[in-house]
């Protein structure tokens, strides 16, 4: 397996900390890793899938993260990883190259979040393409604006505006024009800044990716770059103004 691929499976999940304790689930007869997370407040969900992995058929715990990022930052690209068991409970995590080991602790799964499974999903009036440019514009966006927690969607004359600090009153703010693929128009409608950049990051490998906006206040944001695919949805904030 390439240290690479699976840093980037690792951080399409983690989110720069949003996610930091979850359950990988390996299928090696389809040759695939999985998890899905929650974040803590509820307001954030999503799975990602990585397609032609090696690792052994199990549940795989991941309590922090963070710690098992730093680890892999020591290993050379080409890795090789297997697990010590008791039964079928896996215990920790052995990665190699050809010089050196690090060993990972797992966790029970019975102590890692569940996330709820989605109910109900709304219809989506509004799609936007993705590529790196806007996400670039985005980042630096709400970057620059870091002390702002939300941003807002403004649908008029089939355009398509993000305002990072939108609000009836006179405030700083950043408008950034995005290119609807599907257009109704939708109320204004407000969401967490931090979590769209964060998961603009994560998927900044991505050519295209996808969001898509229901007025009842539910984002689901979609990427796929060579064997890693990942989805997200995220709340709306209740607060438009």
């Amino acid at each position: 397996m390439k240290t690479k691929m699976l840093t980037s499976f690792i951080d399409k999940y983690y989110l720069s900390g949003e996610a930091p304790s979850v359950v990988w689930k390996s299928d090696l007869s389809k040759k695939q890793l999985f998890t899905k997370f929650v974040n803590e407040k509820k307001t954030l969900l999503g799975e990602v899938t990585m397609d032609n992995s090696d690792l052994e058929t199990g549940d795989v715990g991941i309590y922090n993260t963070d710690i098992l990022k730093s680890q892999l930052t020591y290993l050379k690209d080409d890795i090789e990883i297997f697990f010590t068991k008791s039964e079928d409970k896996f215990l920790s995590l052995k990665a190699k190259d050809s010089l050196s080991e690090i060993q990972y602790m797992l966790s029970d799964t019975t102590v890692i979040p569940v996330p709820p499974d989605l109910k109900n999903i709304p219809n989506y009036e509004l799609k936007i393409g993705l590529n790196p440019d806007a996400m670039t514009k985005f980042i630096k966006g709400q970057g620059a604006l870091s002390d702002v927690e939300t941003f807002t969607i403004l649908t008029d004359n089939k355009k398509v505006r993000f305002v990072i600090g939108y609000s009836t009153n006179h405030t700083n703010r950043i408008t950034i024009p995005m290119m609807p693929t599907e257009y109704n128009e939708i109320d204004k409608i407000t969401f967490n800044a931090k979590y769209f950049s964060n998961i603009f990051q994560a998927n900044s490998d991505c050519e295209n990716g996808l969001i898509e906006i229901s007025s009842e206040g539910l984002a689901k944001l979609s990427f796929k770059v060579d064997n890693l695919t990942s989805t997200y949805w995220v709340v709306s904030n209740q607060d438009n103004d």
